[in-house]
């Protein structure tokens, strides 16, 4: 019986430590790690190529007295490795200014291969660290005409993959708006 429990206990210890070394080696936020500090892998080309093209509608903006963030969980862009999703929507009124602005939130989600492939990102990858590069945030009606040049810009970059972009709040209110936002990096990387 004794023999038994000890033969159980080192099974479970075993199982334990090779999910250990599995989840810290080939798990999708491990393998993104190590992607990206280069450590196994190697980033063989990036690219500031991709364009996230989506249809703003107003239902999306809490109401202006509501001092709240509104969950969205939309996809607004999407390849064989890669999604990203605007995930909130803040709508930051102020009496002082001309209305205000949207906060709004983005999340890229990631499906790393271990063998290589490629990924998006709002990052650059070098020896020095990541440096932002998403660029231009641009709005146009529905006949596709510009609806101003600093209609909107990058808000921040935010731990791992996030970022948020303020949007003028005037057009917003009324129509369905088509927002183009430009350079998001595509990084291909091989396995060493």
């Amino acid at each position: 019986m004794r023999r038994y429990r000890w033969m159980v206990l080192i099974i479970i210890i075993a199982v334990l430590a090779v999910l250990f070394v599995w989840n810290n080696l080939y798990s999708q936020e491990a393998l993104g790690k190590r992607i990206s500090f280069q450590k196994g892998f190697e980033i063989t080309q990036q690219d500031q190529v991709i364009e996230v093209n989506f249809v703003f509608q107003p239902a999306w903006i809490p109401e202006m007295d509501e001092n709240e963030t509104k969950q969205i969980n939309h996809l607004v862009y999407q390849d064989y490795s890669s999604s990203v999703y605007l995930t909130s929507i803040f709508n930051h009124y102020d009496r002082n200014s001309d209305g205000g602005h949207i906060i709004a939130s983005f999340e890229i989600k990631q499906n790393f291969n271990t063998k290589g492939g490629s990924y998006v990102s709002c990052y650059s990858v070098s020896e020095r660290g990541f440096t932002p590069t998403i660029g231009r945030v641009t709005g146009y009606d529905n006949d596709h005409k510009l609806l101003e040049e600093d209609f909107g810009s990058v808000a921040g970059i935010g731990a791992g993959e996030t970022f948020s972009i303020y949007l003028k709040t005037g057009e917003l209110l009324d129509s369905p708006i088509n927002i183009k936002i430009e350079s998001l990096n595509l990084i291909q990387y091989v396995k060493d």
